[in-house]
């Protein structure tokens, strides 16, 4: 899957064995610890990202990008591409090669937008039904 950073360039993001080895943390296991990387990644596109640059290691080389500079080159809607596209690459990867995996990928999924619209009712909620603390 291929998303552009700030600067126009278009990258192509392929989850392989060797892709994966090279992110920080193995990334091998997506659906265990606390919170699970592929909770992570969804949560937060700063571990996202981060992990992305991993996984192009070899192509940031080839075109002589450094890390940093690729990082800095992902603004809110590019970041926001490149961790769609590492979420579905994730997806895809996982479904082909390792079904078990691919349900459990799918349950945490589940679960992390349940949370996460949970949270937004309880916010929204509290902000409506909860006056303004008093100043006195």
């Amino acid at each position: 899957m291929t998303f552009r950073d700030d600067e126009g360039r278009e990258w192509t993001l392929r989850v392989t064995v060797g892709s994966l080895r090279r992110c920080v943390g193995g990334m091998l296991d997506l659906v265990q610890g606390e919170p699970p990387p592929l909770a992570r990644y969804q949560l937060d596109p700063l571990a996202a990202c981060d992990a992305i640059a991993s996984m192009l290691g070899p192509e940031l080389a080839a075109r002589g990008v450094t890390r940093d500079s690729f990082l800095e080159s992902l603004g809110g809607d590019a970041a926001a591409a490149a961790q769609a596209a590492l979420l579905r690459e994730l997806t895809d990867f996982f479904q082909r090669c390792h079904p078990l995996v691919a349900q459990a990928a799918a349950q945490i999924s589940r679960e992390v937008g349940k949370g996460t619209t949970e949270a937004i009712a309880a916010i929204s909620g509290e902000s409506s039904t909860t006056p303004p603390a008093s100043s006195a």
